[in-house]
């Protein structure tokens, strides 16, 4: 690479982690300390994944916590395949559809490959988990782990991990039949 393109990179990549001081601080801002239910969520999310955890089958592990202090716990499925891997947050909010439940309270962990390392890490959920989760309740609380300079396990709205979300509200039209109205 020519020394202005490595000129580039470098100042790209200070204007990332820039960005991300930004969006931590915002985090920070509109998040709140965990409670002793939510410390006791969190243990108990490090503890199943300990259990569960299978090199090459399950990594991640949620618990969602409903109103009532009620548990559920899921590990993700992996595959041979990546791509039809599954994460395990839909497991989680499936079973508690079933179950009846709304859960207010989700919590991701990761334990690390054996090449990595025996740490058990809080994850932020994927895109395509925080949609279904705020589609299951919009309401719902996420617990995160916020790097930087704050270190420290916070609880925040999905909402916040969904800026400017898509939306689509369906209602019934004049002649009785569902249709879409689009809303961003």
């Amino acid at each position: 690479m020519s020394p202005e393109e490595n000129a580039r990179l470098e100042q790209l990549s200070a204007e990332r982690e820039a960005d991300h001081g930004v969006i931590r601080d915002f985090l920070h801002a509109h998040s709140e300390s965990l409670s002793d239910e939510d410390e006791g969520l969190l243990g108990h999310a490090k503890g199943g994944i300990k259990v569960r955890y299978a090199h090459g089958w399950v990594q991640t592990y949620c618990v969602c916590m409903s109103h009532s202090g009620r548990l559920i716990a899921k590990p993700n499925q992996e595959q041979n395949v990546g791509a039809i891997s599954n994460c395990a947050e839909p497991f989680a909010i499936n079973e508690a559809d079933d179950q009846q439940v709304i859960a207010e309270t989700f919590v991701v962990v990761r334990q690390q490959r054996p090449d990595e390392g025996k740490d058990v890490h809080v994850v932020t959920p994927c895109g395509a988990c925080r949609e279904r989760i705020a589609h299951h309740n919009p309401h719902a609380r996420v617990i995160i782990w916020l790097g930087g300079d704050y270190k420290c396990y916070r609880k925040i709205r999905i909402i916040y991990l969904l800026p400017m979300q898509y939306k689509i509200r369906i209602r019934p039209n004049g002649n009785g039949v569902s249709g879409h109205q689009f809303k961003s």
